[in-house]
């Protein structure tokens, strides 16, 4: 006999020997990682495979899997399979809060709410700009549970607060604060995953005891529950999402990954699968995003195996990338237009390209004023922000372009950067957004350059324009950029 005891986050499996070693196996799961490599002289980092289990000893495993356990078992091996569903549902009264009357959800939205209502558990795949947070603010304030909404940064933080009161109308009594050197939770509480993993790890019982009461749990940028890809494959995110007990889950990205992906399937096993989604195409065609222009400028490169090396000697310190950055950023800001450059590292490249750029202001996750300098760039009070942060959640409509000085080979960072600059705002006709083609010739890099090309290329309403070539033909083409500005067509 073979049984499933569904909880919220685990499913315990009750079975023969046979079947808990095949599922056992179906939990583990190969990834690869970059780690040091102490067999050659001298060591270097070089791409490495390792195995991790998500199944217990205890026969223990995530309850997002156990729609397709319970499919392979009894459709492909025609076993039979009892289901008990053991999940604790929500112990207190609902407690509907009041909205803004003027707030209405978009089609869209409607539709992910009524699944969402009705399923319980899932991934909203929605593309950056659909209004996730409005949404999720909607669904806490009309379900009415003690909930717990989990953001990346406290950036965000503050943010999603005040997107939950101003966009959605919930009354600031009910929305609370973990994170940010504050401790405040209310029946809608926003938290840093940080602040979460340091109390997890303080074993502290009035704390346990205040997670036991979560009813609703959001990840918000939830594609962060995924194989770490530096040897620990089960992240923070993955930890909290299972440590918590809740009976409605949900995890919010406008990047799942690919159904394949280890990425997907851990996230999948927390949360469950894709619910709801809607592409940044469609967004576009129905008027809520502004169409992108995307061109990619070619940049020699030396071939270097080593990642690290290749990175530091043909991406932060290649002066003819540099110049061009320079070049392009100072051409848009006399221009008058809003440009971001996102960079991966601080110290070595964000620092440099901020004091190359006379009139540019830097945001890293060292900045402290961070809110201050995201209120004056979307004010257009300077024209040139230089970061490390902005790749996910942050809401800036007014960019008009952005820069992808960073390289690498990420589809989530590429959709990210690209749906920071399609928001919508008061003249806007078209986002802008410049990347490198770094051609190593049979290289690492320029693989990378391809697959976020593939990327710019699976969205019907994306436009790329092409890999120009500057040092033959100049900079020509951005007389065409800014008829895209201008005309939008």
């Amino acid at each position: 006999m073979i049984t499933f005891e569904i909880h919220n986050a685990y499913t315990k499996l009750v079975a023969p020997e046979k079947v808990i070693q095949a599922i056992r196996k179906w939990c583990s799961l190969e990834y690869e990682f970059y780690g040091m490599d102490w067999s050659t002289r001298p060591p270097r980092q070089r791409k490495q495979k390792g195995y991790v289990t998500y199944f217990t000893k205890d026969n223990k495993f995530p309850t997002g899997w156990a729609g397709q356990f319970h499919n392979i078992l009894v459709k492909k091996l025609n076993k039979e399979v009892t289901v008990k569903d053991l999940r604790r549902k929500p112990l207190s009264q609902p407690n509907p809060l009041p909205i803004n009357p003027d707030f209405e959800l978009r089609n869209y939205q409607q539709e992910a709410f009524q699944l969402a209502s009705k399923r319980k558990r899932g991934i909203l795949y929605h593309a950056t700009g659909s209004g996730k947070t409005p949404l999720a603010g909607y669904m806490l304030a009309k379900w009415g549970y003690n909930s717990l909404y989990v953001v990346p940064d406290r950036t965000l933080l503050n943010q999603t607060i005040e997107d939950f009161h101003n966009a959605v109308g919930i009354p600031k009594e009910y929305i609370g604060k973990i994170g940010d050197k504050v401790f405040d939770p209310k029946q809608i509480t926003v938290s840093t995953i940080q602040s979460l993993w340091s109390k997890i790890k303080k074993d502290d019982p009035e704390f346990k005891q205040y997670l036991d009461s979560i009813e609703v749990l959001f990840f918000d940028e939830a594609h962060h529950i995924k194989m770490d890809n530096k040897g620990h494959p089960k992240n923070t995110y993955f930890y909290v999402s299972m440590y918590i007990d809740a009976y409605y889950r949900f995890g919010l990205t406008g990047t799942p990954g690919g159904k394949g992906s280890l990425d997907y399937k851990t996230l999948q096993g927390a949360t469950g699968r894709v619910l709801h989604h809607v592409s940044s195409s469609k967004l576009i065609n129905e008027g809520y995003l502004t169409k992108p222009f995307i061109w990619m400028i070619d940049c020699p490169a030396d071939r270097i195996r080593d990642w690290k090396t290749t990175y530091d000697h043909n991406i932060i310190n290649n002066e003819f990338r540099n110049e061009v950055i320079y070049r392009l950023a100072h051409y848009f800001a006399q221009k008058g237009l809003s440009v971001l450059i996102s960079v991966n590292l601080v110290d070595k490249h964000a620092v440099p390209l901020h004091t190359m750029i006379e009139g540019s202001e830097i945001l890293t996750g060292k900045t402290e004023n961070r809110s201050e300098i995201l209120k004056r760039f979307s004010e257009k009070d300077f024209q040139v922000l230089v970061t490390t942060l902005v790749k996910e959640g942050v809401n800036i409509p007014s960019i008009d372009v952005i820069i992808y000085a960073a390289g690498g080979k990420s589809d989530k960072k590429t959709v990210q950067q690209t749906g920071r600059a399609l928001r919508k705002s008061e003249g806007k006709n078209a986002a802008i957004l410049i990347d490198f083609f770094d051609n190593d010739e049979k290289g690492i890099l320029i693989k990378h350059s391809r697959k976020r090309k593939r990327e710019y290329s699976s969205e019907p309403e994306f436009e790329f324009m092409g890999i120009i070539d500057v040092n033959k033909y100049g900079f020509d083409f951005l007389n065409e950029v800014m008829e895209k500005v201008e005309n939008g067509k």
